[in-house]
């Protein structure tokens, strides 16, 4: 299909081929073409996520000190069929592009991808890509950016509290209270200025440790000598 007033304008583009500009030119666009594709694919893979985690409200999840209950369960209670979405999202939708061709077929041979592994190889057009639009940039910026804001059971204890901290939520924070204390019984420790004493590897200690130990010396728990 011709890009309507392409007529008017010639050249080798609408043939399929290109020359860019001097040496390097056609590469660079190619870097940057890829850098493009790869942020579409994260981005399908993105939103899909989304969708396919939409029932997670009507999942039973343990909830302790260590794990971000849900909030708002009510509203997440979809079960969705990507293999359908994505087809439907192929006909006129203005995200459909070759790549949602390919995952739209994928799904249609394997719905839950468990031929796909969670990662892409890094063969580098992407940084350079980043590179290359940092190096452009006429002024700095300093951005915060989250590639996948993981679910409670990804989420290390710093991801959650730092996402609480983002959301206003303190259930998991520290009263002051809690921390003037710890500090009032501590801080006198680290003051005093025990020295640390230093030990091989794969030994019971250090040589001072004799002072503390039990008549006999300590027992070996699992029995290794």
């Amino acid at each position: 299909m011709r890009t309507p007033g392409r007529e008017k304008i010639g050249g080798t583009a609408e043939q399929g081929y290109l020359h860019c500009g001097p040496n390097g030119g056609g590469h660079f666009v190619k870097m940057v073409h890829n850098g493009i594709e790869y942020g579409l694919m994260a981005a399908y893979a993105e939103g899909l996520g989304i969708l396919r985690d939409a029932n997670i409200g009507k999942q039973q999840h343990e909830v302790d000190a260590e794990t971000t209950p849900l909030r708002d369960p009510e509203q997440y209670q979809y079960d969705f069929n990507l293999r359908d979405i994505t087809e439907v999202w192929r006909r006129g939708s203005v995200v459909a592009s070759w790549l949602l061709d390919l995952t739209a077929a994928a799904l249609v041979e394997d719905p839950d991808l468990k031929q796909f592994a969670g990662r892409v190889s890094d063969s580098g057009e992407g940084r350079w890509t980043i590179k290359a639009a940092s190096s452009e940039s006429e002024a700095e910026s300093v951005e915060m950016v989250f590639n996948r804001l993981p679910g409670p059971k990804d989420m290390d204890a710093y991801e959650r509290v730092l996402t609480d901290a983002m959301d206003g939520d303190a259930t998991l924070f520290a009263r002051q209270d809690y921390v003037e204390e710890a500090w009032r019984i501590v801080d006198p420790a680290l003051q005093a200025g025990t020295p640390l004493f230093e030990y091989e590897p794969q030994t019971w200690g250090p040589k001072e440790l004799e002072r503390v130990s039990p008549p006999g010396g300590w027992q070996d728990p699992v029995g290794n000598q």
